[in-house]
């Protein structure tokens, strides 16, 4: 039996990909890696994993060379903040 953990990641991975179909579908784009991350660090620095949710999401936002300017990136790095 899956653990509660793994559910909420499954529930917010759902959540993401329906997103990015839906998106796709409509708009012809998707819903960026960094947004599934940043949903999953905020639900983890909610439940006080603030170290594995800093680990998570930091080299996503490493990886990005450009865009810091988009709302993406810059939620990405307020909760990077957030949990340094």
């Amino acid at each position: 039996m899956a653990n509660i953990e793994e559910v909420q990641i499954c529930i917010i991975g759902a959540g993401a990909i329906g997103r990015a179909v839906i998106d796709r579908l409509v708009n012809g784009t998707s819903v960026p890696p960094e947004n599934i991350t940043v949903g999953r660090g905020r639900l983890w620095q909610g439940e006080g994993k603030q170290p594995e949710a800093h680990d998570l999401l930091a080299p996503v936002y490493d990886w990005f060379t450009e865009g810091f300017g988009t709302a993406d990136l810059k939620d990405a790095k307020a909760l990077l903040d957030a949990l340094a």
